[in-house]
Parts: C-alpha cells; structure tokens; sequence
C-alpha cells in the first residue's frame, strides 16, 4: 500500500501549487511538483555540466573539494566522451540526494517515506513542499551554482 503523502501546508493528498518535487532516490528520478511540470532535469543539470567542465579541464575540481557530497559526488564520477546522451554518469541515488537535501537547505519542507516496488522490494522517496516552490528552486539554483564555481 502507497503511503499518503500530505502537504504541511494545505492539507492536500492529491498534488497541489506547494509540491516542489517527488524524487524517487533508488530509480534517481523527479516524478511530481513544480521541478517535474517545469523541467525534470533542470535539478541535476548544473551538476552534470560542472563535472564535464571539469572532466574536460574547463573548470577546475578543486573548487568541490569545499563541499563534502558535492566532492564524493565528484569522486565517483565517470566520463564518457563516447555517449553524447550521458557523458558524465554518476551514482544517481547519491546525486538526487544531493537535490534533496539542498532543497531542503532553500527552505523546502520534506516528506520522505518507502514506497512499496514489488513482491520484496521498496524504493524510498521524498516528497518537498513550499509554499512558493519556485522561489525555493531558484534559491536552491543559485547556491549550486555558486557552490560548484558557475
């Protein structure tokens, strides 16, 4: 059984103009809220396009050493100059950890809670809420940019 989700700001079980995201951490993916409507990459891609800079010598790394899951991030990615689609791969359940928790820094409220995958199996997820989810995002943007030297 799904659990249900509520916004601490309305009330609403059932979506509403607070979601900011629904991220499922295990399939690293941004399914619901203002971040899925507006651009379901727009959370990631700074990071992505820091770390190909970074591969390919245009920025330097050093500067992720001052933020700890940005750096062990960093550590674990891989360039792909052959895969044009992905050309940085990284741990996705750490990356949209990342976009939680630095969400949660710009002020959005989370709800996180298992949600049932299968016979045996469950993925965990987080639900953020705002009361101006895009005033939350783009606080959130403009600090990771800055963070990641942008």
């Amino acid at each position: 059984m799904e659990p249900v989700v509520k916004c601490p700001f309305c009330g609403s079980d059932n979506g509403c103009d607070h979601h900011v995201a629904s991220i499922d951490f295990q399939f690293g993916e941004i399914q619901g809220g203002y971040l899925s409507w507006e651009d379901p990459d727009l959370a990631i891609r700074p990071i992505k396009d820091a770390f190909l800079a970074a591969h390919v010598g245009k920025l330097d790394p050093a500067k992720f050493g001052a933020y700890q899951d940005i750096a062990d991030l960093w550590a674990g990615s891989e360039y792909q100059p052959d895969d044009e689609d992905v050309p940085v791969a990284v741990f996705a359940p750490q990356l949209y950890r990342i976009v939680a928790e630095r969400l949660s820094i710009a002020g959005a409220r989370s709800v996180c809670h298992e949600v049932d995958g299968g016979p045996g199996y469950t993925t965990e997820c987080c639900d953020l809420f705002a009361e101006d989810p895009k005033q939350i995002v783009i606080q959130y943007l403009n600090r990771l940019h800055a963070d990641l030297g942008l």
